[in-house]
């Protein structure tokens, strides 16, 4: 949990310049508040937590004498830094992205190295540590020959067959190439359910070139269902994931209705409108009422969504608790109202195989130390829940 208020000028700045095109109110406000008292070097400390440093110097410039100069110098080494990191994790990764699309293999990049390439400007604007890609399970055997060619290690100790689609949720191994991190998913959009759209996902997938390799992307409406429950998974605890939602949410390019549909099947709707909704209460107006209304939420769905990630803290960017990681999974499970698989799914996220435990939480398998695992995850949703309300005290 985040402790710690930040100062009401210097929130509202962050806030409102995280941006690539701030509105004219945030834009009014900003120049309002920095002859007030502005906490410059919280700003910075936060902007780095929040991942908006670049966003934060893209539209600070324009501030000129208004902003100390040795703000701005520490903002503009950050953005170069991530710029030139960024060129260089794109270039090793393309030969990777290259041997995959001539062997007919399907991984699909995804979140924040696809938003740097393809909503972003300049992709010094997104930070990311590692490159995220979605992989059909039935190529994996294919893929793992192809990383361990080119001289991927891989990070992970949990061996699981990610073709048993009961545990594809579980295997998301990491690989590593020097500096370059992958980590590899087979569950598209996180959840520990099975996923109905998987032949429409497929048919949907879009390229873009990544140092001269053609690499795989999610479509638009999947990509952005996707930032909203990822931003969920982590309770929104990084202010980037939510610029992410608002940058791509409000292109021209995408398609409402079939966003909708998708979050219909696979029963995300209360969770795309609650990333909507907290877009809109930190920008007015961003994504427009009549694509929020698209987006259903039933009455408990909306009491559950507010009373886990409430949206003054959330915009307050302060005294937050982090939900556990599944919890956007149990209001797919509410949505889809079918009890035998709910208490399935459950059993599985509470009790996940050994090897999986071992490998998240560093533990020896079947250790004293990785049965307390198994207990403390039975007790988390509780824990924080009480965390939050001793917080509200």
């Amino acid at each position: 949990m985040s402790s710690g208020r930040v100062p009401t000028s210097t929130h509202r700045l962050l806030v409102g310049l995280s941006r690539l095109v701030p509105g004219a109110e945030d834009l009014a406000r900003a120049h309002g508040l920095i002859p007030d008292p502005v906490d410059w070097s919280e700003l910075v400390r936060r902007a780095a937590l929040e991942g908006v440093s670049p966003l934060l110097y893209r539209n600070l410039k324009a501030f000129g004498a208004s902003v100390p100069a040795e703000v701005l110098a520490s903002l503009r080494t950050t953005y170069y830094a991530n710029e030139v990191r960024n060129f260089r994790l794109f270039r090793r990764l393309a030969p990777l992205i290259g041997a995959a699309d001539a062997a007919g293999l399907r991984a699909v990049v995804t979140k924040g190295a696809r938003l740097a390439l393809t909503v972003y400007p300049d992709i010094g604007l997104r930070p990311f540590t590692d490159i995220d890609l979605a992989v059909h399970p039935k190529d994996w055997p294919g893929l793992e020959k192809v990383l361990a060619g080119l001289g991927y290690v891989s990070d992970s100790r949990a061996r699981l067959d990610p073709a048993n689609r009961a545990l594809d949720w579980t295997f998301t191994p990491y690989f590593r190439l020097g500096e370059l991190l992958v980590e590899l998913h087979f569950a598209y959009l996180g959840l520990h359910v099975p996923f109905r759209s998987e032949e429409d996902f497929w048919a949907s997938v879009g390229r873009v070139r990544i140092d001269g390799a053609d690499a795989l992307i999610m479509s638009p409406e999947y990509e952005l269902c996707y930032l909203c429950l990822h931003a969920q998974q982590h309770s929104y605890a990084r202010l980037i994931w939510l610029t992410d939602i608002a940058e791509l949410g409000s292109r021209a390019d995408i398609d409402p209705d079939k966003a909708a549909r998708i979050a219909r099947r696979e029963g995300i709707g209360a969770v795309v409108r609650h990333g909507f909704e907290l877009v809109n209460a930190l920008w007015p107006g961003t994504i427009p009422k009549q694509v929020v209304s698209k987006f259903r939420m039933g009455p408990l769905e909306s009491v559950l969504q507010s009373a886990f990630w409430p949206p003054d803290r959330v915009c307050r960017r302060a005294g937050r608790v982090l939900m556990p990681y599944y919890t956007p999974t149990f209001f797919s499970l509410l949505s889809r109202r079918k009890p035998l698989l709910a208490a399935r799914t459950m059993l599985r996220i509470l009790f996940p195989p050994m090897d999986w435990i071992a490998d998240s939480y560093n533990v020896v398998p079947g250790s004293p130390k990785a049965w307390f695992q198994y207990v403390r995850r039975l007790g988390a949703p509780i824990t924080r829940l009480l965390e939050k309300n001793a917080d509200k005290a």
